[in-house]
């Protein structure tokens, strides 16, 4: 399946020199999101197979859904990916702000909030909370990466 993903210039640089690509916790701001972050590792680490606790690599299947103003300030690559579907791990980009910002999805108080984030990989839960699970609504991770995967669709260079 194709999926895309917006990259730092200096990280693809970086990964083609490696010959892999690679999330990276310095892009991540500690301070709100590394408890997100560490949580979806853990889902990454219980889900996908070959993943060995690299930070995630964020993944659309809609290249509409990746928002290009916010890119303004630095040099990026947009790049094209073909992977094999079970390396992925999809999850509703919404609901993945109850994540984001700590609160529970569900109000059932059978469960704790954590479990109730595990409903953004499941299309038949999410569905009752008004959530889609289509193309457009979905968001992927990956740890790794190898370069013959990666095709380079764009350059967005910073002209200022």
């Amino acid at each position: 399946m194709k999926y895309y993903t917006v990259q730092k210039l200096s990280a693809w640089l970086d990964a083609n020199n490696k010959g892999y690509l690679t999330g990276n916790e310095e892009y991540i701001d500690k301070e709100w999101f590394l408890k997100s972050y560490k949580w979806m590792m853990k889902q990454m680490t219980k889900r996908l197979i070959n993943y060995n606790n690299e930070f995630p690599i964020w993944l659309w299947l809609d290249i509409s859904n990746i928002s290009f103003s916010e890119l303004l300030n630095d040099e990026w690559v947009l790049l094209e990916i073909e992977l094999d579907d079970e390396h992925v791990l999809l999850s509703n980009f919404l609901a993945w702000h109850h994540v984001l910002n700590d609160c529970s999805l569900d109000d059932d108080c059978q469960i704790t909030k954590e479990q109730s984030w595990e409903y953004i990989f499941n299309e038949h839960d999410l569905e009752k909370f008004g959530y889609g699970f289509e193309d457009e609504d979905l968001q992927g991770t990956i740890g790794k990466i190898d370069c013959d995967h990666i095709k380079v669709i764009k350059y967005l260079l910073n002209n200022c």
